[in-house]
């Protein structure tokens, strides 16, 4: 009888670290795509030379992710031109299994 109650549990101990296993790895994926997207937004705006179009449009594309993307335009040199932004992407970071959903997380790059 008592083979019957540690095959049950090992039964479920494997199971349970098997759903924490599966749950750790899928946030991990979305967070690099968090990361892989802002830094694709940081380049596209660099190639356009920070222009107010390209920022907005790629404000909307986070949003169709899921993310929500702030842009802030700074000019390091004083002449009256953005030469360099910041990009802070937020994005939900969510384990089902251990009730970690919906922890913001944040990726801050910069383009020049």
């Amino acid at each position: 009888m008592s083979q019957v109650f540690k095959t049950g549990l090992t039964i479920f101990l494997m199971f349970a670290f098997l759903s924490l296993g599966v749950g750790a790895i899928s946030a991990s994926i979305d967070s690099a795509a968090a990361e892989q997207f802002t830094a694709d937004a940081a380049a596209q705006i660099e190639n356009f030379n920070f222009n107010d179009d390209v920022i907005s449009q790629c404000k909307a594309n986070a949003q169709s992710r899921g993310y929500e993307m702030n842009v802030t335009k700074i000019d390091s040199n004083g002449d009256g031109m953005s030469d360099m932004a910041e990009i802070i992407t937020k994005y939900d970071f969510n384990i089902f299994v251990n009730n970690l959903t919906h922890e913001q997380h944040v990726v801050r790059v910069y383009a020049r």
